[in-house]
């Protein structure tokens, strides 16, 4: 679980141009150093930014922008086929688990690890007996791994087990459990573990304990939820978040998110109260926490699938992009927000299973919308427009000879030619990948040129004494 990652987001969410357009469910999302984005879940194909289709099974790399990483190509396949965990290593390359007996161009029983450039799988080979769910690397670079597997690297393990990342060999570190969803290591090196199980290291522990990495006991460290949980992560004082199915922890009503003590594992105050499962936890830089699901209430307000809580009051706040059945959230180095799940629109877009959510406004423009230019003069207007990003301005329509339109200023100038006179309808677009377009249908008028004047009238006229007389002087010119 990604924790933390660049500035906090202060403006309303917005699904920007970033579309992939997966066709089936995206349940892992890891954004790597180099602002690529590894994706996993139960998809075949990718339709990026409303291009082709491209078959990439169960897992992909995608650029920034939402297009194809064209040379990585894992293909995940087998009976029941699935890639629920991505994790990185130092060295970059990437260890991946689900329920695929084959990837990287080789048979490997639902974990393996691939080249971080061509996606290909090396000699690691572990050979879970079962799915994996959940993986994590020590420092020292042993890799845990949960699931529902009886045995692994060469050994019998039940969901549990702490492999050698050359051999893929299961170490003596031996557990049992049944059901792990999350791993995450502590700053100590304490090893926290949530999930379906009741018993693990051969005490009683309900679905969330933490390892010693040596001893390989369970601490004093006991919420005792009564459901399953998912997801956990620890924030930067400590405290320890979790979520999941749960409506009971540590003796204290606690529906389906809570915030533990490190050292008691008692749920403090916190307490946003969600209506239905919490699948996916992060944290922001600011310590706001992003969660998502299959709710409809959390943080005491209507919030569809996804929503941002206060750290202090667990309250929600105005963020609500409203994106039903949200299982897996990320953030980049600039704080924007990366959503995976299974729905089919989220953040006022259309978007299937995957989407960024950006800090922002959509465009607007902002000025009027017609000017008149002279035959033989030169005329200027400036389109102006409002949106974060800045948008970037466009036009359409046939424009009279002489009169440019400059999209990077705005400028819509120049001298019109002889015999254009008449009216001219365009349109302007700005668009600054927040929302929709904003369109404005416009008229450019160019007048006739000036015309001196000219008396037209005759040059003479008779009246008679007594009698009214009357005289009209005509003249032309513009």
């Amino acid at each position: 679980m990604l924790l933390a990652g660049g500035v906090a987001s202060v403006r309303a969410q917005f699904a920007d141009g970033f579309d992939p357009n997966a066709n089936g469910l995206v349940d892992v999302v890891v954004v790597q150093p180099d602002g690529k984005i590894l994706v996993g879940g139960d998809f075949t194909t990718l339709s990026p930014n409303g291009g082709a289709t491209v078959t990439r099974n169960r897992i992909a790399r995608l650029n920034p922008d939402g297009t194809l990483d064209t040379a990585f190509d894992p293909n995940a396949s087998g009976s029941f086929n699935h890639v629920r965990s991505i994790v990185l290593q130092a060295d970059g390359k990437i260890l991946v688990g689900g329920d695929f007996t084959s990837i990287g161009g080789q048979p490997r029983n639902r974990i393996a690890r691939l080249d971080a450039t061509t996606g290909l799988a090396d000699s690691f080979n572990p050979n879970a007996s079962s799915s994996v769910y959940a993986i994590a690397v020590q420092a020292d670079g042993k890799i845990l791994v949960g699931g529902y597997f009886v045995t692994i690297g060469g050994q019998p393990r039940s969901a549990f087990a702490r492999l050698d990342a050359t051999t893929g060999l299961a170490d003596s570190f031996n557990t049992g459990a049944f059901g792990v969803f999350s791993i995450v290591v502590q700053a100590d090196g304490k090893i926290l573990v949530a999930g379906d199980f009741n018993s693990i290291a051969g005490v009683g522990r309900n679905h969330i304990a933490r390892l010693d990495p040596i001893t390989q006991t369970a601490d004093s460290f006991n919420p005792n939820a009564n459901s399953r949980v998912y997801t956990i992560a620890v924030q930067a004082d400590g405290k320890i978040l979790a979520v999941g199915d749960f409506t009971s922890v540590s003796g204290q009503t606690r529906n389906h998110i809570a915030r533990l003590d490190a050292v008691t594992g008692l749920a403090d105050s916190f307490d946003p109260n969600a209506n239905n499962p919490v699948l996916a936890l992060a944290v922001q830089a600011d310590g706001k926490i992003l969660v998502g699901g299959g709710f409809g209430v959390v943080g005491g307000q209507t919030r569809l699938g996804i929503a941002r809580l206060d750290p202090t009051t667990g309250l929600a706040d105005s963020f609500d992009p409203t994106g039903f059945a949200v299982y897996r959230i990320a953030l980049q180095s600039d704080g924007e927000i990366l959503a995976g799940g299974d729905f089919t629109s989220i953040g006022g877009q259309p978007r299937n299973r995957i989407a960024r959510l950006v800090s922002g406004g959509p465009p607007a423009i902002t000025s009027a919308n017609n000017t008149a230019f002279t035959v033989g003069s030169n005329g200027s207007f400036t389109v102006t427009a409002t949106g974060v990003p800045t948008p970037t301005l466009s036009e359409s329509g046939a424009l009279p000879s002489g009169v440019t339109f400059t999209p990077a200023t705005g400028v819509l100038s120049g001298t019109p030619a002889a015999g254009t006179a008449g009216t001219y309808p365009i349109t302007f677009t700005a668009s600054n990948g927040v929302g929709s377009p904003a369109m404005q249908s416009f008229t450019l008028t160019v007048n006739p040129p000036p015309q001196a004047p000219a008396i037209t009238s005759a040059n003479n006229t008779t009246f008679t004494v007594g009698s009214n007389g009357s005289f009209t002087v005509t003249a032309t010119g513009i």
